[in-house]
């Protein structure tokens, strides 16, 4: 309801410059949307995947099986809290010590979620959305719960792949995407577009931004 409460003022917004008004799409259901986004544009055909969504209150996890370029089946987890999400410190030291007890959340809780489904029928790549901007896996040490992480190292991506590697004794490797990023890639094919997210934040994603 709030999202068409948006989309009535904006019109009134339009309508009271005498502009032309954007087109604005409504997606009712968007509790996986970014994780549906990350599994469309980002996973092998014929495989299936572990897709987590680490937002600042929750995360959401579920097994991805994409099959024919399609999204074949979606069989969600039970989301859990998200903790540690502390963002201003006194000294570096409890910065880093409240980093290294988020990590270790990050990691128990993909472990776990790995065992979860069937580890033998999943992929080795791993799909994770997350609060925070990213560019190759580096982190933007900045702004929200997840920038802390920067203190263990910028390039969280390496370090997720390192530590589950060990975990899940096999070769394991992470794509980590911005949260509305991985929203917006859902609508790639929506030209000329762009990807507003109302979590516990407010989010922005393009849907033309090309993830390698």
């Amino acid at each position: 309801m709030m999202g068409r409460r948006f989309k009535e003022d904006i019109q009134t917004i339009f309508d009271s410059a005498g502009e032309k008004p954007y087109h604005i799409m409504l997606f009712d259901n968007g509790t996986y949307i970014g994780m549906m986004g990350l599994a469309q544009k980002l996973m092998k055909n014929d495989t299936s995947s572990l897709v987590l969504d680490f937002g600042h209150t929750g995360i959401k996890r579920a097994v991805i099986k994409k099959s024919g370029g399609e999204i074949a089946e979606f069989t969600a987890q039970e989301s859990l809290p998200s903790l540690h999400m502390k963002s201003h410190f006194d000294s570096e030291d409890e910065k880093r010590r409240e980093a290294i007890e988020l990590h270790r959340y990050i990691v128990n809780t993909i472990v776990a979620s790995y065992r979860a489904a069937d580890p033998a029928t999943l992929d080795d790549t791993i799909l994770i959305s997350i609060a925070n901007y990213t560019h190759n896996g580096i982190l933007n040490g900045e702004r929200g719960g997840y920038a802390k992480l920067c203190a263990i190292n910028p390039d969280y991506a390496a370090v997720l792949e390192d530590d589950l590697s060990g975990e899940l004794h096999r070769d394991i490797k992470v794509r980590l995407v911005h949260d509305s990023t991985a929203s917006a890639l859902y609508f790639a094919d929506v030209d000329r577009s762009v990807c507003i997210t109302l979590g516990t934040g407010f989010g922005v994603g393009f849907t033309d931004i090309k993830i390698q």
